[in-house]
């Protein structure tokens, strides 16, 4: 080694020196932050641990209230459905009985049916078309009603009005 070698070798030692201090100074600075942040957790987890574990045992009564219910309600759901099939079978068995017991009976197309008349009735024997003059003048009626015409006032429906004459037909 030469004497000139030495004063760039302690320089460069002094270089080093100073990259290892920086970054010692910012570990150091980072590891302060961390503790304190962890002092703060601290401090704050002991709080929090027993308000979380509160509000914890609460949902878990809560839950288990819920779930309770719901077995409830799934049981109820069941026996329901059972009663139903069960009635729906009954009303099966029902109504194949009511086929078995009307199997005695004659059926539609075979029953007896009114005889139907063979000719029409004429005018005089319908009592539409038969006149009663005598008895209408009896009565107390007016000349168009008598004739057949019919007339009645209304108070209408919901702004109409009824307007005229009906002719019985």
């Amino acid at each position: 080694m030469s004497t000139l070698d030495r004063p760039s070798f302690s320089a460069n030692m002094n270089e080093i020196d100073q990259i290892e201090i920086c970054q010692l100074q910012a570990e150091v600075c980072h590891l302060s932050t961390e503790n304190h942040h962890l002092a703060q957790l601290k401090e704050v987890d002991q709080e929090q641990i027993i308000k979380l574990q509160t509000e914890n045992d609460k949902l878990k009564r809560r839950n288990a209230t819920k779930d309770a219910f719901i077995v409830a309600l799934i049981q109820e759901k069941q026996d329901l459905e059972e009663q139903n099939a069960q009635l729906r079978s009954e009303r099966y068995l029902g109504d194949q009985r009511h086929a078995v017991n009307n199997s005695n009976f004659p059926h539609n197309s075979s029953m007896a049916q009114a005889p139907a008349p063979m000719t029409p009735l004429s005018p005089s024997e319908t009592l539409v078309n038969q006149t009663y003059d005598e008895d209408l003048d009896a009565m107390d009626i007016d000349e168009p009603t008598k004739g057949g015409e019919i007339s009645a006032p209304d108070s209408g429906f919901e702004g109409y009005e009824s307007e005229g004459v009906w002719d019985m037909v």
